[in-house]
């Protein structure tokens, strides 16, 4: 379907005329989307970016076959993987599909205990910001240690979420999302990231989630309620811990 043109308002009351863009290259898109994960999520709330091009091994002795390129986790300690194609990879049809379950499969079978917690310190590296003052804001009141205890618990049960971004999805890509949802204990979505640029070179994003039927919402929100009966087990644990 042909997408319109959107309108922004500025702060002196011109009209901005914002027309269907693309894109420059994945890099940017990657990049934006590592900056502000608001532009991905649904009902997950705010998403911790634990690593770009994040390896992952297809063997317990192998040392990383691939990369996803974005793992985050939410605050009830679910990981999400995130593979961003721009609308004119031919990938994006099929390839993309087998590539995200390829990555599931091989992560949930044999990431190690603290994989992930080392990954997000190992992302610090150079930067002004220490990890543990980003995963303090994040997580609050909860204990380091009992947060990433439940991400790896949540990870090798499989309880995670995967994604699939782009700038337009195609609608093969739609149902296959939508069809793996229904099926898998998994989360699976897709994000069009919808892009669009003036002649001054401002850009609006606007996304759209793919991925959630009806049946499926009713189905994993029972599992979405049950995971947060556990996420307060570990919260109230954690405060015992600190009371010591």
């Amino acid at each position: 379907m042909a997408q319109g043109n959107i309108y922004a308002v500025d702060a002196n009351g011109e009209l901005r005329r914002m027309s269907p863009a693309a894109p420059e290259n994945e890099d940017r898109m990657q990049e934006l989307v590592a900056r502000y994960p608001e532009l991905i999520t649904d009902g997950d709330g705010d998403l911790l970016l634990i690593r770009r091009e994040q390896a992952i091994r297809d063997s317990e002795d192998g040392t990383g076959r691939w990369s996803v390129d974005h793992l985050f986790v939410t605050r009830d300690a679910v990981p999400v993987l995130v593979e961003l194609k721009r609308a004119v990879d031919t990938r994006l049809r099929r390839e993309v599909v087998g590539q995200m379950l390829d990555y599931a499969a091989n992560s949930t079978a044999y990431w190690q205990a603290g994989r992930i917690a080392d990954s997000f310190a190992q992302s610090f590296v150079g930067a002004e910001a220490s990890p543990e003052e980003v995963l303090a804001e994040f997580i609050g009141d909860t204990e380091p240690s009992a947060f990433w205890e439940q991400v790896d618990s949540n990870f090798s049960a499989g309880r995670i979420k995967l994604v699939f971004v782009a700038d337009e999805i195609p609608r093969e890509l739609a149902r296959i999302v939508e069809f793996l949802n229904d099926q898998m204990r998994a989360d699976v979505r897709a994000v069009e990231l919808r892009w669009f640029a003036d002649q001054r070179g401002n850009i609006s994003l606007s996304p759209r989630v793919i991925g959630e039927t009806e049946r499926t919402a009713v189905a994993k929100r029972a599992g979405a309620n049950a995971s947060a009966e556990q996420s307060a087990v570990f919260r109230r644990a954690s405060g015992a811990h600190l009371t010591r």
